[in-house]
């Protein structure tokens, strides 16, 4: 172990060593402007002075070969900050790494631990049942590393606000961690600690999945940690003795002894297939997946979470299929009436009513508050349309539940079908007696609510033929067009 000056001058890394995950630009921008880059450095030298004079250094990793080859292999760069010969660059390097995710991170680990047990005392069971797999379910819930910023390994076609797009092939993204841990659809309650689920070893870090970051499964966790084991052994072992439980847990076994783990070594692995193909190309359709159990549960392993064969459903192409022709010009061509176009017709002074009237509406009919204070603001737009009221009433239920998960559905259709919300609120009294069946036949400019309904624009049946003069029709088309452009559906 390091001696007691070398701890003392390497603690406040603790302070300063996690900014370091940024790089070069929060030295060049921060650290070394405010006189912090020195702090680091002399800390990072007075740890690596300890490290090259121990046996370990000097006898076992400066004689690998696989370690000389390296060396060999990868010249130092020329912007080091602690210019020094190729084989103590090396051990250098150890040293950063083993401060930073060694030092800080388990530190870290341990700081969670105590904190769990501490602010939720039904927790120290958990952890006195098998401190290690209680530390990966802690850090599942509260990730040290929280996202991560890969490269895509191939065009990938995605749907982003309600739009179709391809990112190409090495275009960064951000895979965030803390959430994907965090996944209902994966993890059954998320926010609950249970270290004995059935798929903590899907826990990511950022190294991979801890089952195979534990296997050393270099294929599916290429950035494997060799302290990883080391971390969790050691962070257990300092959590028990801070929390009191040191000499219970020694007694049973379970913290202490050699540094491998076996958390995860026997229980069942499985996998989903690729989705297959999706069965329409819109409108909304369906696909599908299988599961496969690879290697079945051994001794006292975990289940696999599903059946081998289970299958699983997923809505696909959620966008609209090319409109039909609502309108022809005089020469038989088809008009075509782009949300773009429409908005330059618009008043801007609509914009604030707009707003309004589809923040209140939608709160208020979603959380089935009373709809009469909407109808000041509805007034404004003088919104009668029968026909689009009807259409409200027959794709809202009465308990003012929403029908549609907003989250399945692109922005287009969302965008729809809170209009039609919104202009169904000025005459949500009417009965279904007070809608009266059209007796006339004729072509009606309609719009496209989702999967199976459309909302006429207007009611054949009134005296100009029309249902609504240029104005009210205007508004209604200008509602849709400021709609879509001016709400974010997701907040």
């Amino acid at each position: 172990w390091p001696p007691q000056l070398v701890t003392k001058t390497i603690s406040t890394y603790l302070e300063l060593g996690a900014l370091g995950i940024f790089g070069k630009v929060i030295g060049d921008f921060f650290l070394c402007p405010l006189g912090l880059c020195k702090v680091i450095i002399f800390q990072r030298e007075a740890a690596m002075r300890w490290a090259k004079g121990t046996d370990y250094a000097k006898n076992v990793v400066l004689k690998n070969p696989e370690v000389q080859e390296y060396i060999k292999t990868y010249p130092i760069p020329n912007d080091t900050a602690i210019p020094q010969p190729p084989d103590a660059h090396f051990l250098q390097n150890i040293v950063d790494i083993t401060l930073f995710a060694g030092y800080l991170g388990t530190t870290h680990l341990v700081e969670k631990c105590v904190q769990y047990q501490t602010d939720n005392p039904s927790h120290q069971a958990f952890f006195e049942e098998d401190p290690e797999t209680f530390i990966v379910e802690v850090m599942r819930i509260d990730s040290a590393v929280t996202s991560v910023t890969p490269l895509l390994a191939e065009d990938s076609p995605m749907i982003l606000e309600g739009y179709n797009i391809t990112l190409g092939k090495e275009t960064p993204f951000q895979a965030v961690i803390a959430t994907a841990n965090l996944d209902l659809t994966h993890f059954e309650e998320p926010e609950l600690v249970d270290p004995t689920r059935k798929n903590l070893g899907d826990t990511l870090s950022w190294n991979g999945p801890a089952r195979y970051v534990e296997a050393q499964d270099f294929e599916k966790a290429p950035r494997y940690c060799p302290g990883y084991c080391a971390s969790i052994k050691a962070g257990a072992a300092i959590c028990a003795k801070l929390m009191g439980s040191w000499d219970k847990l020694k007694a049973a076994g379970k913290i202490g002894g050699p540094v491998t783990c076996n958390n995860f070594n026997h229980d069942c692995i499985g996998e989903w297939s690729d989705w297959g193909d999706c069965s329409a190309s819109c409108e909304v359709g369906q696909k599908k997946r299988t599961y496969s159990i690879i290697q079945p549960a051994t001794s006292s392993g975990r289940q696999c979470e599903w059946n081998d064969g289970a299958i699983q459903t997923h809505t696909c192409n959620e966008q609209l299929c090319p409109p039909g022709c609502l309108e022809e010009s005089e020469d038989g061509e088809c008009k075509l009436t782009t949300w773009y176009g429409v908005k330059e017709t618009c008043p801007q002074a609509f914009e604030i009513p707009v707003v309004l009237a589809s923040t209140a509406g939608s709160v208020l009919h979603f959380q089935n508050f009373d709809q009469e204070p909407l109808h000041a603001i509805s007034n404004l737009f003088n919104t009668t349309l029968d026909a689009v009221s009807n259409a409200s009433s027959q794709l809202i239920p009465p308990a003012g539940a929403a029908t549609w998960d907003v989250e399945s559905f692109d922005e287009f259709t969302t965008t729809e079908y809170f209009t039609i919300v919104f202009l169904g609120l000025g005459s949500s009294s009417q009965t279904s007696s007070d809608v009266k069946l059209p007796t006339n036949t004729k072509n009606v400019g309609s719009i496209r609510v989702g999967p199976t309904a459309i909302a006429p624009l207007y009611d054949i049946d009134l005296d100009n033929g029309f249902g609504v003069d240029n104005a009210q029709l205007d508004i209604a088309r200008c509602a849709f067009a400021y709609f879509r452009d001016l709400i974010v559906w997701r907040d």
